[in-house]
C-alpha cells in the first residue's frame, strides 16, 4: 500500500503545500514537522488508537514511515536543488538481558538522514515499544543509534563467515533446526539471559536507555 499514491486531491494539496514550509537547509526543527506529518498520515489511514487494531501505536507501519520520509526528502531534493540523502537500518529488538527473550526477534526498521558530516537518526513509529520498554518516546531524533535494537549489519547471523557458518551446520532443537550462531544466540545466550532474570527478578518491561 503506497501512502503517497492513495492522497486525495486535497491532501496531495495540503501535502505539498506542507513541504514548502521546511527549510532549505533542513535542521532538527525540521525533522520533527516531517515526523508529525508522517504520523498523520499514518493515522488517517491506519487505526493507531484502538488497542485491539493491529496498528495500534503504530505497530507494524515502520516500513510505510520510511518510505514516506524518503518521499519527502526526494520532494526537497527536487524542489530546492538539495542532495539529502535517506538510509533505512533494519534489526530486531537488541539480544539483553534486560530485555526478554520473547521479544528478541521483534523486527523493526528505523531512518537516517544525512546532515553535513553526521547522520540524525529518526524514528517515527517507536511508541508501539511502549508496552515492552519503558520510558521511550513517542518518536525519536538523535545523533545517537537508538539503543533498543540489534541492527542486522552487526549481526553475525547475517553477515560474512558466521551467516555462512549458520546456514551450513544445523543443531536439533525439538521440532525446529536452528542455525548454530541462532543456536548461540536465542538458545544459549537467551537462557542465560533467562537466569538473570529470574535471579534478579526482573519484569519484562525494562528501561535499556
Amino acid at each position: 500500500m503506497n501512502i503517497i499514491c492513495d492522497l486525495s486531491y486535497n491532501e496531495c494539496e495540503d501535502f505539498i503545500n506542507s513541504l514548502s514550509t521546511i527549510k532549505t537547509n533542513i535542521d532538527i526543527s525540521d525533522i520533527v514537522f516531517m515526523i508529525q506529518i508522517i504520523r498523520e498520515l499514518l493515522a488517517n489511514r491506519f487505526d493507531v488508537v484502538d488497542t485491539t487494531s493491529e496498528n495500534y501505536r503504530y505497530t507494524g507501519l515502520c516500513d510505510h514511515a520510511y518510505l514516506i520520509f524518503k518521499y519527502i526528502i526526494k520532494m526537497h531534493n527536487q524542489m530546492y536543488d538539495t542532495s539529502y540523502n535517506v538510509i533505512f537500518f533494519h534489526g530486531e529488538l537488541k539480544h539483553s538481558p534486560r530485555i526478554s527473550v520473547t521479544y528478541w526477534c521483534m523486527q523493526h526498521t528505523w531512518i537516517g538522514i544525512c546532515l553535513e558530516k553526521e547522520i540524525i537518526y529518526v524514528d517515527p513509529t517507536l511508541e508501539q515499544f511502549k508496552d515492552i520498554l519503558n520510558n521511550i518516546p513517542d518518536y525519536y531524533i538523535s545523533i545517537c543509534k537508538p539503543p533498543w535494537f540489534y541492527d542486522d549489519r552487526k549481526n553475525p547471523r547475517f553477515n560474512g563467515i558466521t551467516k555462512y557458518i549458520d546456514n551450513r551446520i544445523k543443531i536439533p532443537c525439538k521440532k525446529y533446526y536452528p542455525g548454530i550462531v541462532e543456536f548461540l544466540q536465542y538458545y544459549i545466550w537467551g537462557n542465560i539471559c533467562k537466569f538473570y532474570q529470574l535471579i534478579y527478578s526482573r519484569k519484562e518491561r525494562i528501561d535499556i536507555s
